[in-house]
């Protein structure tokens, strides 16, 4: 269990991390001094995505849920034209197989 004195020390460094690595004009809009738009919106989603802030990033889809509309329709139109090839069966039982070297590798033997 962390110790108060590692919780605060761990916020402090994440919250340096964030004034010296946002921007001013995303630092500005996420404290509400100028207003959020899509492009800012998207450039804080994904600093939080790269810096592995989950609370951050779920804080500010709650706040701005018409900007990750947006950005969710975005991602899907771009998918929406995107082939996936198909796999052969050889491939399939290849895949498998690997998967389960690395159970057993991790697991033992007996895992499957």
């Amino acid at each position: 269990m962390e110790s108060i004195r590692e919780v605060l020390i761990k916020n402090k460094n994440r919250f340096s991390e964030e004034t010296h690595c946002l921007n001013r004009i995303a630092q500005a809009a996420i404290d509400h001094q100028l207003s959020m738009t899509q492009q800012i919106f998207e450039y804080c989603l994904d600093f939080y995505i790269h810096m592995d802030e989950p609370e951050r990033r779920a804080a500010l889809m709650n706040e701005y849920p018409e900007f990750l509309k947006a950005y969710v329709n975005q991602i899907e139109e771009e998918i929406s034209h995107t082939e996936i090839p198909e796999e052969t069966p050889e491939q399939a039982e290849a895949r498998w197989q690997s998967l389960c070297d690395k159970i057993r590798a991790r697991h033992g033997e007996d895992a499957i």
